[in-house]
C-alpha cells in the first residue's frame, strides 16, 4: 500500500519518529536483572569456499558481437528533483506540511488531488509504474559524472526503488490500523497539523474534513479484503485497542479538540472577512460532528463485523504460509533500513541487547539505579542541559533555529504517543516543533528531549535540511530505521556524557534498562516470526531481564506486539543497534589512537539519509583512505 503511506508521508513519518516508545517498565517496581557481564557474539565466520573440480580443456569460444554503447541521455539532478515532486504532489497534506512554496520546485499547487488517498489496488499500480519509469531512466545517467555525494543518494533512490517493486506481490498485507501508529490514531492530528495560512487552505482542510468518510469506506474495504481472502485480519487484542481508539474520537462528538483548534487557527488568517470566518467555523463543526463522527462509527461497526475473522495469536512461521513469511522479510528490509539477511539482523539486536546488560551492570556497580523521574524543571531548562553537554561533540547547526513545544490535546492522550517532533518543511526548516503528552507528569523528559529535539531528532533534520547541496530523494527516502538511530543514540551519548548535575549512573541505568527492552522486543520478534520460536522461549528471555508472569508477558508484550505489531519497535531496535555496530567497527578498524568520536559523528552525518548497507559501505571507505 505504498500510495497510500505515501500520502500520508508527513504523519506516518513523524509517528514512527515518535519518540518515548511505550517501553515496559523493568522488573516491574525496580531495573532489570543485572546478569553478569555477557561478552558479544563475534561476527560469523567466512564460509570455506568448496575445492572447484578439474575442468576439462577449454573449446574455444567464438567471438563476441560487439555490443551497443550505453546510452546517457539522462541528469541525475532532473531525476532527483522530478521524484522528489512526484512523491510529494501524491497527495496534499505530505506536500502542505513538507513544502512551503511549492512553486520553488515547479510543483502546480492547484493541480495537487485534494483527498486523503486510497486504498485501492490500482493506485498501486499508478505508483509502481512511476517506478519502474525512475528506475529506467536511472540507467541512462553516466555514473561518472556524479560526486561522492550524488552518487549515495543516487544509490539510496535505486535501492528504494527495487524495493518498492519487491513489495508489489503483498497487496493487503500491510496492516494500517494498528495500536498507537495507526490511522484511527493518525488521522485526527492531520487535521491537527494542517496550518492554515491563507483562504485556500482553509478550504483544503474543509474539503479533507469531508472526505474521511469515501477513506474510511475504502480502509474498511481494504480490512475485509485482508480478512476474507488472505486470513491476514488483525489479533483480537489489537482489535480492541483500535476499537477504543475510535471510541475516543465518537465519544468526543460535541467537544472533539479540532473544534477550538479550527476556530483559533482560522483567526488568524488574514484575509477573511467575518461572514466568511463565522461560515467556515459553522462548516468546520457540521462535518466534525455529522460526517466525521459518523465515519468513524461506521468503521468500528465494520470492523466489529469483521471480529470472528480475528487471526490466531501465533507468529508469522508458524501459520506454514510461504508468502507470509516472504512478506515478513521484505518487511524486515523495510523496516530496519538495510540487506542483511534476518539472521544477521537478528545477531546485531542480539549483540545489542547484550551490551545493554554489560552497561546496566557497570552502572549498577557504581551504585546506579533506576531513577523514577528524570528531569532538571522546565522544557526550556531541560533543552540548555543538554544543549551544554551535547552541542560540543557534534557538528554545529545553523543558529537561526525555532523551536515551539505544544501539548497533545486532552483526547488524544491516550492515543497519541510520549513525544514527537514534526518533520520540518524544505524550505523552512529553521522553525521546528515538538509535541509533548502531559509532560508535567513525564518521568523521564530529560531523555525524551533529547531524543526529540536536542541532539535527537530535530538536530538530525536540521542539520541535513541545511546541508548545501544534498539530495532531495535523498533526504524524502529516509528510512525510520535510519531517524531513530539517531534520535536514540542522542539518549545514550547524554548517559555517557552528563556531567554531575544529574545522576550520572542513575541516567545510564535508565537509559540501558530501556534500551534492552527495546532490543529484545525487536529480536524476539524475528525469532519469533521469521525463525518460529514458541511463546515458552520467548517468555524464558524476556523474564530473564524483566518481571513480568506469563499473562502479564502474552497481555502486555506478547500479543499486541510480537505477534500483532511486529514491526512497531523493529526500526527503533535495529536502528540503534546497527549505529552503535557501525561506531564500534569503525572504532576498532582505525585503532583507540586513531580513532576520532567527534570526527566519526561529522563523518557519518555528511553522508546524509540512506540505508545502513550504503553507510557502511562509505564508512568502510572513510576508514582506508585514513
Amino acid at each position: 500500500m505504498k500510495r497510500t503511506i505515501a500520502l500520508l508521508l508527513a504523519l506516518m513519518m513523524l509517528l514512527s519518529l515518535a519518540a518515548c516508545i511505550r517501553v515496559p517498565s523493568p522488573n516491574k517496581d525496580a531495573q532489570a536483572t543485572v546478569a553478569p557481564e555477557i561478552t558479544a557474539e563475534p561476527a560469523a565466520e567466512p564460509t570455506e569456499e568448496p575445492t572447484a573440480e578439474p575442468t576439462a580443456e577449454p573449446t574455444e569460444e567464438p567471438t563476441p558481437e560487439p555490443t551497443a554503447e550505453p546510452v546517457y541521455d539522462e541528469n541525475w539532478a532532473d531525476i532527483d528533483l522530478d521524484f522528489f515532486k512526484e512523491y510529494l504532489s501524491s497527495d496534499i497534506t505530505s506536500l502542505h506540511q513538507l513544502v512551503k512554496d511549492p512553486s520553488k520546485y515547479g510543483i502546480d499547487y492547484d493541480e495537487v488531488e485534494r483527498s486523503l488517498g486510497t486504498f485501492k489496488e490500482d493506485g498501486d499500480r499508478e505508483w509502481y509504474t512511476f517506478i519502474e519509469n525512475t528506475l529506467s531512466r536511472m540507467d541512462r545517467v553516466d555514473p561518472r559524472t556524479l560526486s561522492d555525494q550524488d552518487k549515495l543518494a543516487y544509490d539510496t533512490m535505486r535501492q528504494f526503488c527495487e524495493l518498492e517493486l519487491e513489495g508489489e506481490e503483498f497487496y493487503g498485507y500491510y496492516e494500517p490500523l494498528t495500536p498507537y501508529t495507526g490511522i484511527q490514531a493518525d488521522l485526527p492530528l492531520i487535521f491537527w497539523f494542517y496550518e492554515l495560512n491563507s483562504k485556500r487552505d482553509v478550504e483544503d482542510y474543509l474539503t479533507l474534513l469531508a472526505d474521511v468518510p469515501r477513506f474510511f469506506s475504502e480502509l474498511l474495504e481494504y480490512e475485509q479484503y485482508r480478512a476474507e481472502k488472505l486470513n491476514l485480519f488483525m489479533i483480537e487484542a489489537n482489535l480492541n485497542k483500535v476499537i477504543e481508539d475510535l471510541d475516543e474520537i465518537i465519544n468526543a462528538k460535541d467537544t472533539i479538540f479540532l473544534i477550538p483548534l479550527f476556530m483559533e487557527n482560522i483567526a488568524k488568517v488574514e484575509g477573511l472577512t467575518e461572514e466568511e470566518i463565522k461560515a467556515y467555523e459553522e462548516k468546520n463543526v457540521s462535518l466534525l460532528q455529522n460526517e466525521f463522527n459518523q465515519a468513524f462509527i461506521d468503521l468500528k461497526a465494520g470492523l466489529e463485523a469483521l471480529r470472528p475473522y480475528c487471526r490466531p495469536e501465533q507468529g508469522v512461521k508458524a501459520t506454514e504460509d510461504e508468502k507470509y513469511l516472504r512478506w515478513f522479510e521484505y518487511m524486515l528490509k523495510d523496516s530496519c533500513g538495510d540487506t542483511l539477511p534476518p539472521e544477521d539482523l537478528a545477531k546485531i539486536m542480539k549483540n545489542s541487547y547484550k551490551e545493554c546488560v554489560n552497561n546496566a551492570r557497570r552502572a549498577s556497580q557504581m551504585n546506579g539505579s533506576y531513577p523514577r523521574k528524570f528531569s532538571l524543571g522546565t522544557v526550556e531548562e531541560n533543552v540548555a542541559y543538554l544543549r551544554s553537554v551535547l552541542d560540543g561533540w557534534l557538528p554545529p547547526l545553523p543558529e537561526d533555529i525555532n523551536v515551539r513545544y505544544e501539548e497533545v490535546a486532552e483526547e488524544l492522550k491516550e492515543v497519541a504517543s510520549p513525544a514527537f517532533y514534526l518533520i520540518p518543511a524544505f524550505d523552512d526548516w529553521q522553525n521546528n516543533m515538538i509535541g509533548l503528552n502531559d509532560p508535567q507528569s513525564s518521568g523521564n523528559l530529560l531523555s525524551t528531549l533529547a531524543h526529540e529535539g536536542f541532539d535527537g531528532h530535530l538536530y538530525q533534520y536540521v542539520y541535513h535540511r541545511s546541508m548545501p547541496g544534498l539530495s532531495l530523494s535523498q533526504q524524502l527516502l529516509e528510512s525510520t530505521a535510519y531517524a531513530e538511530a539517531w534520535s536514540q543514540y542522542s539518549e545514550y551519548l547524554l548517559s555517557v556524557k552528563a556531567n554531575n548535575k544529574i545522576k550520572i549512573y542513575d541516567m545510564q541505568t535508565y537509559q540501558s534498562n530501556s534500551q534492552l527492552a527495546t532490543e529484545l522486543l525487536g529480536y524476539l520478534s524475528i525469532r519469533v516470526n521469521y525463525f518460529g520460536d514458541s511463546f515458552g522461549q520467548a517468555f524464558d528471555l524476556f523474564s530473564t531481564y524483566y518481571g513480568y508472569d506469563k499473562d502479564e508477558f502474552r497481555e502486555e508484550i506478547y500479543d499486541p506486539f510480537i505477534i500483532g505489531h511486529p514491526f512497531y519497535y523493529m526500526p527503533y531496535a535495529y536502528g540503534y543497534a546497527r549505529l552503535t555496530n557501525l561506531f564500534a567497527t569503525t572504532r576498532k578498524a582505525l585503532g583507540a589512537d586513531k580513532f576520532d568520536e567527534r570526527a566519526f559523528y561529522a563523518q557519518y552525518m555528511s553522508y546524509g539519509p540512506s540505508y545502513f548497507n550504503l553507510l557502511a559501505d562509505r564508512l568502510d571507505q572513510w576508514v582506508k583512505a585514513q
